[in-house]
């Protein structure tokens, strides 16, 4: 299975697909406390990319701390 107009083998195929599995896994774990959880989070990064999600979960996370909150 190689894409020959890309130059790009097996090898190379089996190793993007690991990044970006190890990558949704990694967005999955970073938004388990948040309103998502783990599988919503998994489902952002999958169906949007995984730098969204990343910024989405991060949005969450920061609101749910409370740095988005005016200090009195």
């Amino acid at each position: 299975m190689a894409l020959t107009f890309l130059n790009i083998g097996t090898s190379e195929v089996v190793i993007l697909l690991v990044i970006v599995l190890l990558m949704v896994i990694a967005i999955g774990h970073y938004g388990r406390n948040t309103i998502l959880g783990y599988w919503g989070s998994i489902i952002v990064a999958i169906l949007a990319s995984p730098l969204v999600a990343f910024i989405v979960v991060f949005m969450l996370r920061r609101k749910k701390e409370g740095h988005f909150s005016q200090s009195r």
